[in-house]
């Protein structure tokens, strides 16, 4: 559990506690609060660029 600080193609930087891991996307599955709502997805449907994701409506 934590927070995205950082997002790569391939991977989420996330801050927990006072330490950052880089999480790969392929093969996890990751579960988001959007506002206040849990929101599941599989790393794989992630695995873009975060601008071309937005350019093609997939938006978190």
């Amino acid at each position: 559990m934590g927070t995205v600080v950082w997002e790569t193609r391939n991977t989420f930087h996330i801050l927990s506690k006072e330490k950052t891991s880089v999480v790969p996307k392929k093969g996890n599955r990751f579960e988001f609060n959007v506002h206040g709502k849990p929101v599941v997805l599989e790393g794989e449907a992630l695995e873009r660029d975060p601008v071309e994701r937005t350019k093609k409506g997939l938006v978190i």
